[in-house]
């Protein structure tokens, strides 16, 4: 099978303020380097760079994203080599018993160093604490969106048949693991397939489940069980030693929005706003537990309440991300003050020197 790269978040900004999973996602690596100097996006370029190279010789590769920002890497993880590059200024990763125990410190040439003049630290205190109250602006009108979301919920959970999802999800559980044991414990890997950022919500659903034989996507409703259903067969498959990947809800990070068990090649996601996707391949299924578990009619009887509680939940959402737009403005002028820049000439010297470290192993 050629090499994949897959990309997915450790962390979250929800509804429950922000939320790590990076743990998780490394307790199988037994090598970490961690940078140290440069700015974010100097150390989120070199980790793609090294991933790249690591790729092209046939490694799986694995990308952890920033939450505010998918476009920057906080982490690079080669699974077959136990190794993994992190970004050691980053707070939550830095605080790892892993990083801690297995870490080797990579310092790096920050290209701040350079200046002749210093910039004012009073304006970037100044600016930094305007970035946390606009970090938690966006937390608060996140929850009132959850708030709002589960007066949503409570409209389907009304006229939903739980003896009906029971059996849907016996059913799933038989056809996914069928009498299928391995003779292991089974890993859990908590994560999220997307974020909410200053651009809006993204995601990789597609870049996660791309290679696998088999995708069944959930239609449904909030407060129609598609979470239910995902931690049943999550909790099944892991109880018969397979791997699973669990994949979280950004906005409340407690429901479940995909499962992925690759040792037998299907995933199971919540293909609902704001990740609604539509089958493509032969293998993809629908799974609409509206149709197969909740009164009918439940839509048409509540079409005025619904307008408005769909409506107050974006507008929610939308103010939300825009305090996030906020903090991401001060963040580049903060770039701007102290004058990083990506260098290409410092990027080459960095990766000649790690790479020489990592081909020696």
């Amino acid at each position: 099978m050629a090499a994949r790269i897959y990309n997915y978040y450790a962390s979250a900004n929800t509804a429950h303020g922000f939320v790590s999973f990076f743990e998780d996602n490394v307790t199988e690596v037994d090598r970490f380097y961690i940078l140290k100097g440069g700015s974010g996006e100097f150390k989120s370029a070199l980790m793609k760079r090294l991933g790249i190279n690591w790729y092209l010789k046939g490694y799986d590769i694995e990308y952890i994203h920033c939450a505010s920002d998918e476009i920057e890497v906080e982490a690079m993880i080669i699974p077959a080599l136990k190794l993994a590059v992190v970004d050691g200024e980053i707070g939550y990763i830095a605080k790892t018993r892993a990083c801690g125990a297995a870490g080797e410190i990579i310092n790096l040439e920050s290209p701040a160093a350079s200046r002749a003049s210093q910039p004012d630290e009073s304006i970037i205190s100044q600016s930094r604490g305007k970035i946390q109250e606009y970090y938690k602006k966006a937390y608060e009108q996140l929850q009132k969106a959850l708030g709002i979301h589960d007066e949503w919920e409570k409209i389907y959970l009304n006229g939903i048949d739980f003896s009906k999802l029971d059996v849907i999800a016996d059913n799933a559980i038989k056809k996914f693991l069928s009498d299928m044991n391995l003779k292991k414990e089974g890993i859990i890997k908590n994560r999220f397939f997307g974020g909410l950022t200053y651009k809006g919500s993204i995601d990789f659903v597609a870049d996660l489940t791309r290679d696998l034989g088999k995708r069944y996507f959930i239609k449904g409703r909030p407060g129609s069980g598609k979470s239910t259903l995902l931690r049943k067969i999550a909790d099944a498959a892991h109880e018969k030693g397979f791997d699973v990947e669990i994949y979280h809800c950004v906005l409340d990070p407690r429901s479940i929005d995909m499962v992925i068990v690759r040792e037998l090649d299907f995933a199971v996601f919540d293909s609902t706003y704001p990740h609604e996707y539509s089958p493509t391949g032969v293998n993809d299924e629908v799974i609409d537990l509206y149709q197969l578990a909740i009164a009918p009619g439940t839509d048409e009887k509540y079409r005025d309440d619904l307008g408005s509680i769909i409506s107050s939940y974006k507008d929610a959402i939308s103010l939300g991300i825009s305090f996030l737009s906020k903090a991401k403005e001060l963040e580049n002028q903060i770039k701007a003050i102290i004058g990083e820049k990506i260098n290409q000439e410092e990027i080459d010297k960095a990766y000649k020197s790690l790479i020489d470290k990592l081909n020696s192993l």
